[in-house]
């Protein structure tokens, strides 16, 4: 093992090249995107809870 194998990189950290093909779906933002997006949408809708809201509206009137 030579003395350049210990010292780093002369330059700091190199830029990463994105690929056009990458880059371009990246600004649109991409079809998976929006397909995970609205299932969590879905997910959140099927976790809403109506008796939440009774049951505030008993606490509230009990406080009151």
């Amino acid at each position: 093992m030579g003395y350049t194998d210990l010292m780093p990189i002369s330059g700091g950290q190199k830029k990463k090249r994105i690929d056009p093909k990458r880059l371009k779906k990246l600004k649109e933002g991409g079809k998976r995107a929006d397909a995970i997006h609205q299932k969590s949408e879905m997910q959140h809708v099927l976790t809403e809870v109506p008796m939440a809201e009774e049951e505030l509206a008993e606490d509230l009137k009990k406080l009151s």
